[in-house]
């Protein structure tokens, strides 16, 4: 047994057991925190995704059967293996933070019965979909580790079927919160493009100082005041220089 495979199998574990004890706790104040396929049966798309996954991931942990063409690995080594560990340690690290900010709102699925107050705070304040964007994190870091065909197909599907309900999630959230939705889709990014730019504004931060006080100082120009706004404000000296 490869010891990659058996970290890989505990993640996935951690993952679904994170899930149901939360909705078990949830439960026990009376909140019904699974409405998975409640309002679109389209949600059950997830399971055979889902099902591929396990289907590559426990045989190989423990030596099960299973036809070789469909979990040939694309490329050999451990490197590649040791990062997806790393991305799926980041992705349920991500995900516990979701499910604390997340308080008593957390649903696996659309609640249109009882939905709770709108969270905009903790990791909701980088994205407004903290947990899929985790779960898309998980599926890439088991990707890496298991590099076959049956993990990148199951990956590309789990990519497309989760943008699919953060549009219609978005739809609800519209529906229901009104002004107060639009104003937090003003202030946060669907998924992580904030946070990709706080990387690019960090990164020449030093020299930008050094060069100029715009960065730093004063909002760039034409009321980009955001956090993109002001990383390509920070870059443009450096692009005029390539």
């Amino acid at each position: 047994m490869n010891l990659q495979n058996i970290l890989s199998t505990c993640a996935f574990a951690l993952l679904v057991i994170m899930v149901l004890i939360r909705a078990a706790m949830l439960r026990r104040r009376g909140i019904r925190a699974i409405v998975f396929g409640a309002t679109d049966k389209g949600d059950f798309l997830l399971i055979p995704i889902v099902l591929s996954i396990v289907y590559t991931i426990l045989p190989k942990a423990f030596s099960l059967p299973m036809w070789p063409p469909l979990v040939r690995q694309f490329w050999s080594g451990t490197v590649s293996g040791w990062c997806g560990l790393a991305l799926c340690g980041l992705a349920i690290t991500g995900f516990a933070l979701a499910l604390a900010s997340f308080g008593d709102s957390f649903r696996v699925g659309i609640d249109a019965q009882k939905p709770d107050t709108l969270v905009t705070t903790g990791v909701f304040a980088i994205s407004r979909n903290p947990i899929y964007v985790c779960f898309l994190l998980f599926s890439l870091g088991q990707f890496l580790i298991h590099r076959n065909i049956v993990l990148s197909a199951a990956a590309l599907l789990f990519a497309l079927t989760i943008h699919r309900q953060v549009l219609r999630e978005e739809k609800f959230l519209r529906e229901h919160y009104g002004a107060e939705y639009e104003a937090y889709c003003r202030k946060v990014r669907r998924y992580l493009r904030d946070l990709i730019c706080l990387v690019l504004l960090i990164s020449p931060l030093s020299a930008c100082w050094r060069q100029s006080s715009h960065c730093t100082t004063n909002a760039p120009p034409g009321g980009k005041n955001g956090v993109c706004g002001k990383a390509l404000y920070c870059w443009r000296p450096r692009w005029a220089a390539l």
